[in-house]
C-alpha cells in the first residue's frame, strides 16, 4: 500500500509540474510580447506611425479631442494615453461612440490629427 501511495504521488506532482509548467511559460510569453507593445504595433500598423518633429512641449490635446468631434460626430472622449517613455508614439485615443460602443483611434502627438 505504501509502495502504491508513493507511486502515485510521484506521478501526481510529475504531471501536476508539467501542467503548472506550462501556464508559466505562457505567462512568460504574453508578459513578452506585452512589454512589446508598442514596437509591435508599429510594426504591424506603420500607416500609424508618426515622424519625430523638433516641437518642444506637451502635445494639444485639447486638439485631438477636437479632432475627434469633428471626425467622428457624436463620440464621447473617454480618455488620451501617451506613453512617457517615448513621446514619438501615437497617442491613443479611447473614445465612445453612441452606436458602437467603445473604440480606439491613434492620433499624432505633433499635428494632433487622428491616424487611425
Amino acid at each position: 500500500m505504501l509502495r502504491s501511495a508513493n507511486a502515485f504521488f510521484l506521478w501526481f506532482h510529475r504531471w501536476s509540474g508539467i501542467a503548472f509548467a506550462a501556464v508559466f511559460i505562457l505567462v512568460a510569453l504574453s508578459g513578452t510580447v506585452l512589454t512589446f507593445r508598442y514596437e509591435l504595433q508599429q510594426a504591424m500598423h506603420p500607416e500609424m506611425q508618426v515622424e519625430p518633429a523638433d516641437v518642444d512641449g506637451a502635445p494639444d490635446f485639447t486638439a485631438i479631442a477636437a479632432n475627434l468631434k469633428s471626425e467622428i460626430p457624436g463620440a464621447r472622449l473617454n480618455f488620451l494615453q501617451q506613453n512617457p517613455a517615448q513621446p514619438e508614439f501615437p497617442i491613443r485615443v479611447v473614445y465612445e461612440h453612441p452606436l458602437d460602443g467603445f473604440d480606439v483611434l491613434y492620433a499624432d502627438p505633433h499635428s494632433a490629427r487622428l491616424t487611425g
